[in-house]
């Protein structure tokens, strides 16, 4: 049974490019256990979660070859764009990035010196630029 309704309504067996990402993420998050600490949970820019008398926001957004790069992109656009597709998104939602977590998902045979790149030259660079730590990913 293929079925889908309106923004954010429940979908049931559809394909992914046929229900968007907004009603993906209501899909797929709909029944997550939010405390109170939680002000804005998936589906925005960045979650807002409460430490203590502060407010956090919280983005992770990887980015995927043969999606948001080819494997002809220069490594240092790639890093670059991976580091700042969430600086971007934090700043969006009035906040000041600090601290970030990178995801890059590559094919097996890219070769370790044009993913150095990526780290080397696009990530380090975005992050000096913008005063940011790479904490992980």
């Amino acid at each position: 049974m293929k079925e889908a309704s309106g923004k954010r309504g429940r979908v049931r067996d559809v394909e992914l490019t046929d229900i968007g990402e907004d009603n993906l993420i209501a899909e797929l998050t709909r029944s997550l256990r939010l405390d109170s600490r939680v002000k804005i949970g998936p589906g925005d820019d960045c979650a807002v979660v409460k430490f203590g008398k502060r407010w956090q926001l919280l983005k992770t957004d990887c980015i995927v070859e043969s999606i948001h790069f080819s494997k002809e992109s220069p490594a240092t656009w790639v890093g670059w764009k991976a580091l700042c597709r969430a600086i971007s998104d934090v700043a969006a939602m009035g906040g000041r990035p600090m601290d970030a977590l990178v995801t890059i998902a590559v094919a097996p045979q890219v070769r370790l010196r044009w993913l150095r790149g990526v780290y080397y030259s696009g990530l380090r660079k975005a992050a000096q630029r913008y005063d940011v730590n790479l904490v992980g990913g």
